[in-house]
């Protein structure tokens, strides 16, 4: 073998060899994977909307949902590994979310949550329009309280979309999910000066699954689930308005899943949403299969406050006033529900 092939082969041999000499041995690669997958396989698979985390610390669901043949059938979702982490809620439900620290999304300076647990929204560009926000990944509950005409009861809020979920996006660049916390937290602020315990399915920019978000609420035996989202048909920029959605799941296993019960928070929503915006009653109640309330085992509706594809209503959306006037509205229509007033 001529001399310079040989030298070039062993060059090429020297590179290889030290290339794999920065590579860790094969068993702790496979060791690495494993701990991986122990870690994230339980958020990542779902029995019946109930990730395998909370089943692993809370127990298979006391009223799964059967097919035809009378067995309880799966199904096995991907669930967003930056979303609420439902295995955390024993803790959470027990003693509440330890105070933390987070850097709100593209503030750049880190934002302390406040030992009064009240968080401020973020407008779109990621400062914060007022005091702090927690970017806790989990559902915020608030302390109990014996006092008011909502104790006892238990309110599940659920800001749509977030993370890398934008939702939405108006004309003027305005994202869904920007506009939906501030409704949410606004709504839980007035809701809970009069008694009611709060859980939100997120108090940051973070995109919970959507069956976490009704397994939140199925957890914790919440009375009421409301979603909030702003609606869009971009192909006719002129309609506007406010609308409801409901959803009876078949079978109905539970009293808060029949349709009277849930059109009635629909209607208690709706009526006072409308009353308070003055917008058109764009689609009224309108019953649908959506995901977000499908497993949902007490009185859940989903509201589309406005239309971010109309100029006009995009705009209203990313006021704080309005967002204020939306979130008393929605606290409303749910103490009226609540109280049967």
């Amino acid at each position: 073998m001529p001399g310079h092939v040989l030298v070039r082969r062993q060059a090429m041999t020297w590179r290889a060899w030290r290339v794999s000499s920065l590579l860790p041995p094969t068993w702790v690669l496979l060791f690495l994977i494993l701990l991986w997958g122990a870690a994230h396989v339980p958020l990542l698979i779902s029995w019946q909307g109930n990730s395998l985390q909370t089943i692993l610390a809370w127990g298979l669901p006391a009223n799964p949902q059967e097919n035809e043949s009378g067995r309880p059938f799966p199904s096995i979702t991907v669930s967003s590994l930056t979303g609420v982490d439902p295995g955390s809620l024993p803790g959470i439900l027990g003693s509440g979310l330890a105070d933390t620290e987070g850097m709100a999304p593209g503030a750049g300076t880190v934002a302390a949550v406040p030992a009064t647990g009240v968080e401020q929204p973020l407008n779109k560009s990621g400062t914060s329009s007022g005091n702090t926000l927690s970017q806790q990944q989990g559902a915020q509950l608030s302390s109990r309280s014996t006092q008011g005409i909502l104790a006892g009861k238990l309110v599940v809020l659920d800001p749509g979309h977030g993370g890398n979920d934008t939702g939405a996006i108006g004309p003027d660049g305005i994202e869904e999910k920007w506009v939906t916390l501030p409704i949410a937290i606004k709504a839980a602020q007035a809701l809970r000066q009069d008694g009611a315990e709060v859980i939100m399915t997120r108090t940051g920019d973070f995109n919970p699954d959507l069956y976490a978000r009704t397994d939140i609420a199925n957890r914790a035996g919440a009375d009421v689930f409301v979603s909030i989202h702003g609606n869009s048909y971009p192909a006719d920029p002129t309609i506007g308005g406010t609308g409801t959605y409901i959803y009876q799941p078949s079978p109905v296993l539970t009293p808060g899943q029949r349709l009277d019960v849930r059109q009635k928070l629909a209607f208690c929503l709706q009526n006072t949403l409308l009353a308070s915006l003055k917008l058109l009653d764009s689609r009224g109640i309108f019953d649908d299969n959506l995901e977000v309330l499908r497993n949902a085992q007490m009185p859940a509706v989903l509201v589309e406050v406005a239309f971010l594809s109309n100029h006009r209503e995009e705009h209203l959306l990313n006021d704080p006033s309005f967002q204020q006037k939306a979130g008393a509205a929605i606290a409303a229509g749910i103490t009226k529900f609540l109280t049967g007033n």
